[in-house]
This record gives structure tokens, sequence and C-alpha cells, in this order.
């Protein structure tokens, strides 16, 4: 049997969008408030506070933002431009292949060594210079 709260408000709460992360459910959030529709942004899935491990999840995780109802097709109608935008594939892409393009300097991809790499150059790098110092001090030594 519902509340008359629930009653009042519009009955149960029901998912209007998916958020990646904290932040973007934050401005989804702020989206509906600014047009004075209720909502509540809640955590789904498994994240480091569910299981006691701290935030194994960057910003909390994936989100939920629910409303009432009664209420979803104005949210839905406020929220159209910015899901469509996140959900067009294309545009996703184009702006991730412009985003590479950009860091890399024309369109070489980034060197990705690993863990096992990384720490293979940084030793050889340091040994290096540790050989080169080496070799400095023995010269001046000679001289």
């Amino acid at each position: 049997m519902r509340s008359a709260r629930e009653e009042g408000s519009g009955g149960r709460l029901v998912e209007v969008a998916a958020a990646r992360n904290s932040i973007e459910a934050g401005m989804l959030k702020g989206l509906l408030d600014e047009a004075g529709i209720p909502c509540m942004v809640r955590g789904y899935g498994v994240n480091g506070p569910q299981v006691g491990i701290g935030l194994l999840a960057e910003h909390g995780g994936p989100q939920q933002v629910l409303v009432h109802a009664a209420r979803l097709e104005q949210a839905r109608a406020v929220l159209a431009d910015v899901l469509a935008a996140a959900e067009d594939p294309t545009a996703a892409a184009m702006a991730e292949s412009e985003r590479r393009l950009e860091y890399t300097g024309g369109g070489r991809r980034p060197r990705d060594y690993g863990l096992l790499g990384a720490y293979a150059r940084i030793y050889f790098w340091s040994l290096l210079a540790m050989a080169a110092i080496a070799g400095l001090f023995f010269l001046s030594r000679a001289l």
C-alpha cells in the first residue's frame, strides 16, 4: 500500500537517465532541478563503498537519475537534447578522434609500453645517467 506522500508526489520512482559517474549525474540533476522537477541520484552496480574498499570506481561509479513516474515524460523532454548528444555514437567517436589527434600532434598514436615497459625504461635511463656520471667522475680523477 502506498503512503500519502507517494500518492501526492507522483508514485514510484523511475529511471529517467543513467550517468557514468556522479559528476555527470549531478549535471543531469541540476538540469531537472532548474526545470522544477524533483529528482534524486542513486548509485548502482558494484563500486568501492559498497564492497568496503574505499573509492574503487572513479567519481562514485555509475549513477541513476530517478524521477516520479508522473513526471517522467516532462523530465525526458527537459533532458532530450542532452541525452541525444550523449547517445550519438558518431559524435562521441569524432570528439574522441579529435582529442587524440590534438593530443598526439598530427595523428601519431600514443605509445603504450605497459607497466613492465615503463619500469624498464625508467631503469634503463637511470642506469645510463649513473654510468655517465661515473664516467665523468673517473675522467675528472684521471686528469
